[in-house]
């Protein structure tokens, strides 16, 4: 489908592949389940650098999902016998406000460069070019979660994702074809196709809908209360 405008991504495979490419790819950690973190970060080909905006938290994120993995439990469990060697073990000590690692020289990412004055340039050059897409792309994670729901749910109102609309096309001799839209941007709509049919389905096209066929559709944008139903019937 077309690229929606409000997607900052760029293909990178497939038809539609940037035809300039990604330079950088960045990436962001923020709250993970009960735990909250800032975390960002911009690599490419050489170089990765990380700005850790709360350097005085741990790596290592206390989260009770997690710990109900075998291989978590385990690590765990060495911890506490003191049995992780230095590089496993700083994962439960706290960041530094800045992380840059030569990825052809160190693809594990264990030798922190930021302090290393031969690559204060080159560490500069990234910091910008984080900062600047931090700017560009509007980034919220400095912003108090709660100011943050006010701003999707005016007045704390959760606003409600409108019902899905049908087009209907009729072919002669072959099965009508059903469009379907939703006027909230952003939003996905599910369909079923026949009464009996329990699970829902993520809708990307016209459909061919055999005569005397039922559809029922529904939208939701993430953050908004789902849409009302909708049923179409064919003739």
């Amino acid at each position: 489908i077309p690229i929606p405008k409000h997607i900052q991504g760029k293909a990178f495979l497939g038809k539609q592949k940037s035809a300039t490419g990604n330079q950088y790819i960045y990436a962001a950690r923020d709250r993970l389940d009960e735990h909250y973190d800032m975390v960002r970060a911009v690599v490419d080909n050489n170089f990765e650098y990380i700005r850790n905006y709360q350097p005085q938290k741990l790596n290592y994120m206390d989260l009770e999902y997690r710990k109900q993995m075998d291989m978590m439990q385990e690590i765990l469990k060495f911890k506490d016998e003191g049995k992780l060697n230095a590089i496993q073990n700083r994962w439960f000590q706290t960041k530094t406000a800045e992380e840059f690692y030569d990825l052809d020289k160190d693809p594990f990412q264990l030798n922190n460069l930021a302090a290393n004055p031969k690559y204060k340039s080159v560490l500069e050059h990234y910091r910008k070019v984080q900062n600047n897409w931090t700017i560009k792309a509007g980034d919220l994670g400095f912003m108090n979660e709660r100011d943050m729901v006010n701003l999707m749910w005016p007045n704390g109102k959760q606003p409600k994702t409108e019902q899905p609309k049908f087009k209907r096309s009729a072919n002669s001799g072959k099965p009508e074809t059903l469009a379907i839209t939703c006027e909230t941007k952003g939003a996905s709509i599910g369909y079923k196709i026949g009464k009996d049919n329990a699970g829902w389905l993520l809708y990307s096209g016209p459909l061919a809908i055999p005569a005397g066929e039922q559809v029922v559709t529904k939208a939701i944008r993430y953050g908004y209360k789902e849409s009302e139903q909708n049923t179409y019937s064919s003739k």
